[in-house]
């Protein structure tokens, strides 16, 4: 703003100045209306030419908005020297307590009608966990007992077919070894005289009265005997073997499907005493329930996992997070490192983390049995191994505070205000290092400066 001095020279108290009649009100300059310059020396002409009289006044925003670039600058400089920057290894892990899961399955297909337990349930071996719809049961029943009938019958015939089989190998066997010994008997009768015969040969063949040849050809028909002797019993031996034979295949068959027999009959036992149990599932330990995985009216099928019960534990004992972080990444981890969790029940900008820390690292990468030993959930393992093929196990201590509602630490004042529970899956945070931004802006102030150095690389020390 230009602003006229109070000695602004006049002719009169009137209106006109002595220059030609320029208006005194006129000759304010609004700084907003862009006077060019030529105006602006006639302006000057009319205050009589003094500059001095003639001064800029900056506005209240002008200084409003220099002091707030001052204090940006003084922040931003604090936090390059001051500041920390965070690196985190990221992964997926699960609260649990220290304790064996165990887990609940059907043995058979039905609806579930009811669920009497919730996640936090204490019980005790023999509650009723779990009501299931008898209707699919009676139905899996029927078809048990049609499969038992038919494996009954399937064996009667079988066996009576096995059995003639038997009889006819058995039967030829014992033809076979009797027509060897009675040949192995010939065979004796005929070498025990042609025995003679050579001893009556042999005086005659000193006496010179028969030929060699009449002695040797007697002595190659004993021993063509004798070898027709050793084929037979080593036929009587592979007759025997083949009888042996004949009778553990008869035996095994037999064996098989009498076991078959049997497992269909404990299964249609277990059905029929679920059925007299109104198709219930019952705890089959005491424990606490940390998952329920069914829903009420969803249909399950024979071997399905419904609920994980965690044996030899309470809502008393502190809770650990076992987590699955990358294999490349987990490396860098080590025991002591400060954790970042959030349960998935939580809301971090509202809540903020559980803090705790590593307690141990897995050396080699864990295999989805390892995990699933580990979790007992095969929807999250599944997660897991999606998006991470090959991963560590970290075991996480959380950090305990008798002041929070859920007794653990907390990154804000008093955490989730409800008691954390096993099995609630869980993001971690693992903080591996801290460093200050200015470590990250002198690397590259160097090189601008004086240039890279060819050598150097990034592993490079």
């Amino acid at each position: 703003m230009i602003c006229m001095s109070d000695k602004t020279p006049s002719s009169n108290s009137g209106d006109t100045s002595s220059d030609g009649g320029l208006s005194t009100r006129e000759s304010a300059w609004d700084p907003t209306s862009h006077i060019a310059s030529a105006e602006a020396s006639s302006l000057l002409k009319s205050i009589g030419g003094d500059r001095s009289q003639v001064f800029v006044v900056t506005s209240i925003r002008g200084w409003i908005a220099l002091g707030f670039f001052l204090l940006l600058i003084i922040a931003l400089s604090i936090w390059v020297f001051a500041g920390q920057i965070v690196e985190v290894v990221q992964g997926d892990g699960m609260l649990i307590g220290r304790a064996k899961l165990y887990s609940v399955t059907s043995s058979a297909s039905a609806r579930v009608v009811q669920l009497n337990v919730t996640p936090g349930d204490s019980i005790t071996r023999g509650d009723l966990l779990v009501e299931l719809d008898p209707t699919e049961l009676d139905a899996e029943i029927r078809g048990q007992r049609s499969v038992y009938d038919l494996q009954v019958e399937e064996n009667a015939r079988l066996t009576q077919s096995d059995i003639q089989e038997l009889e006819r190998v058995l039967d030829a066997v014992a033809r076979s070894i009797q027509e060897q010994e009675a040949a192995i008997e010939i065979s004796t009768q005929l070498i025990e005289s042609y025995a003679k015969q050579m001893e009556y040969q042999k005086e005659l063949l000193d006496r010179g009265l028969v030929t060699l040849q009449a002695y040797l050809k007697t002595k190659s028909e004993v021993l063509q005997l004798e070898e027709n002797i050793f084929s037979a019993k080593a036929a009587i031996a592979d007759s025997e073997l083949a009888s042996a034979s004949a009778r553990q295949s008869f035996d095994a068959a037999i064996a098989s499907r009498l076991e078959a027999i049997s497992k269909t009959d404990a299964q249609l036992g277990v059905l029929l005493a679920r059925r007299e149990q109104k198709n219930n599932i019952y705890s089959p330990v005491d424990g606490l329930v940390v998952a329920v995985d069914v829903e009420v009216q969803e249909y399950i099928t024979s071997g399905e996992q419904m609920l994980r019960i965690e044996v030899g534990s309470s809502p008393e004992k502190p809770l650990h997070c076992l987590a699955y972080v990358p294999a490349r990444m987990g490396k860098r981890i080590e025991q002591g490192m400060l954790c970042q969790l959030m349960p998935e029940v939580t809301y971090y900008n509202e809540y903020g983390y559980v803090l705790g820390r590593i307690q141990s690292v897995s050396s080699y990468p864990a295999t989805r049995s390892d995990l699933m030993m580990q979790f007992g959930d095969s929807a999250l393992v599944d997660r897991m191994v999606a998006q991470q093929p090959d991963g560590l196990l970290v075991d996480i201590e959380l950090q305990l505070d008798p002041s929070t509602p859920t007794g653990y630490r907390w990154t804000s004042r008093k955490g989730f205000p409800e008691p954390l529970l096993p099995g609630t899956p869980t993001q971690v945070r693992v903080i591996y290092d801290r460093i200050a931004p200015i470590e990250l802006i002198s690397p590259l102030i160097k090189d601008y400066l004086f240039g890279r150095d060819p050598g150097r690389g990034p592993g490079s020390q």
